[in-house]
């Protein structure tokens, strides 16, 4: 029993080695899935946090609301303005997805 806790115990670098070596990309994709999960929860809780200081919150409701009413004036109203935003969101999504082949 001895003997076979001292070879696990010999063995493990070379064993956890292969095993990261092996799973790389699966443990990178969970690493990078809890750094996002752990940043929104510290996002969040600045949100929370600044939404206590006085009239900070309502600040930002009427900035939203602003840029809200404003958008819809420049984008929504009139069907050339939809047309240049339509384009606009084909080209981003054209430099995010790449172009079709």
């Amino acid at each position: 029993m001895k003997e076979e806790i001292l070879a696990f115990i010999s063995e493990l670098p070379q064993n956890l080695g292969s095993f990261f070596k092996d799973y790389k990309r699966p443990l990178t994709t969970v690493g990078l899935i809890i750094a996002t999960l752990i940043t929104f929860k510290i996002l969040v809780g600045l949100v929370e946090i600044i939404n206590e200081i006085p009239l900070i919150k309502p600040t930002f409701e009427t900035v939203g609301l602003g840029y809200s009413a404003w958008f819809i004036y420049r984008y929504l109203l009139k069907a050339d303005n939809r047309k240049e935003l339509s384009a606009d969101f084909n080209i981003l999504k054209e430099e995010i997805l790449g172009k079709k082949s």
